[in-house]
């Protein structure tokens, strides 16, 4: 059996399909997997609630039955990793502790009954996410000859070829992003960057933070809101074998991310269609959209 992250569009997909929790687990199960899901994950699918209650006790309604495994905070993975190179610790654990797993099956519990006690969280992180964007400044474009002709993995050799402005870049931002766990100096730096392959979480960090930065020198645009959460769920899935999408964008750059991950789409795992419960479906989803401009 093999751990299977899931992102936010194969929860999407089960509830447009109206397939429980329970029938999701087994088409895994079929195929050897199982499901494992990040913290970042059920706060993408929380923060519907800011448009409405009823889809989202849905999402957790799936997430009850599915019962999946999930992983710890990121910021704990990037501490592990540090802490296993400067050979403080021997090895890393992925999975959320026992007192973090507990706390994210309490929300899940309580959303999936309604109970949404979190909204000034939710508007908090979104507000947050709002502010990375914005900093994001067109005048400050990385200049790099010829990147308009160029490939992602052409950016990725230029900056591992220059690497003073990454070394700088974790210097600074390194204290935060493990919630003001680890603090690194210049040559602490230099020793992540030159072992990231030994280190999934941190190496999918850098790279996320890499392809949004090659896709704005290219376009000189602004990276959309998904292109920053979907990094996130990438760094989150860092350690698992197999990542499942519906996002079929998506899908087309997470090996350029993190190339030891296999990907597996929601039509190769979800049943064939059966045109009754398709039409249901159908009907469902109709009245739905009616109830919600009513």
């Amino acid at each position: 059996m093999r751990l299977a992250f899931l992102d936010t569009s194969i929860i999407n997909q089960c509830q447009k399909n109206l397939l429980t929790g329970c029938e999701l687990r087994a088409l895994l199960k079929k195929k050897n997997l199982i499901p494992i899901l990040g913290p970042h994950t059920t706060f993408e699918l929380s923060k519907d609630y800011l448009n409405g209650e009823d889809r989202v006790k849905k999402f957790f309604k799936i997430l009850l039955e599915l019962d999946p495994e999930y992983t710890c905070k990121r910021s704990f993975m990037y501490e592990m990793e540090y802490r296993k190179i400067k050979k403080i610790i021997a090895a890393e654990d992925f999975l959320a502790p026992p007192e973090f797993k507990e706390k994210i099956r309490r929300r899940v519990l309580n959303y999936a009954n309604g109970s949404f006690s979190s909204e000034n969280f939710i508007r908090a992180r979104q507000d947050s996410y709002d502010t990375m964007r914005k900093g994001w400044d067109k005048t400050k474009m990385v200049t790099i000859p010829g990147i308009r002709g160029a490939t992602f993995s052409d950016y990725v050799k230029y900056c591992f070829q220059n690497p003073s402005a990454m070394v700088q870049g974790l210097v600074k931002r390194f204290s935060a992003i493990t919630e003001e766990a680890v603090s690194v100096d210049e040559s602490d730096a230099a020793l992540i960057l030159n072992n990231l392959n030994t280190m999934p979480a941190l190496r999918c960090f850098i790279y996320t933070q890499l392809y949004i930065e090659f896709k704005f020198a290219a376009s000189g645009d602004v990276p959309a809101e998904d292109r920053f959460t979907d990094g996130l769920q990438l760094i989150e899935a860092s350690y698992c074998a197999v990542y499942v999408t519906h996002d079929l964008r998506h899908a087309k750059y997470i090996n350029e991310i993190n190339p030891n991950i296999e990907v597996v789409l929601w039509d190769d795992l979800a049943p064939k269609k059966n045109p009754i419960k398709e039409k249901i479906c159908q009907i469902a989803n109709l009245l739905l959209r009616i109830f919600q401009m009513a």
